[in-house]
């Protein structure tokens, strides 16, 4: 349980700031289109942003352009 914890500090003291927002917004997207909200665009189209600048940044083109197809579906 302890190499566990020391893994999971580890892997989350080395998450950026935007990795972190793209999750916050991408969770923030799912709980306003559960309550049919309007803000379900908006929060989409940041979380879909975000993740497209990770990608292409780790060279991702693939996932990138998946977020592209989750933006027309948004």
């Amino acid at each position: 349980m302890q190499d566990f914890l020391q893994m999971l500090w580890h892997d989350l003291a080395a998450t950026t700031l935007i990795e972190y927002f793209a999750v916050i917004f991408g969770i923030l997207s799912v709980w306003f289109a559960s309550r049919e909200n309007i803000w379900v665009y908006p929060t989409g189209i940041i979380n879909v942003g975000l993740f497209v600048y990770l990608f292409i940044y780790a060279h991702l083109y693939a996932q990138s352009m998946l977020q592209v197809y989750y933006l027309v579906l948004v």
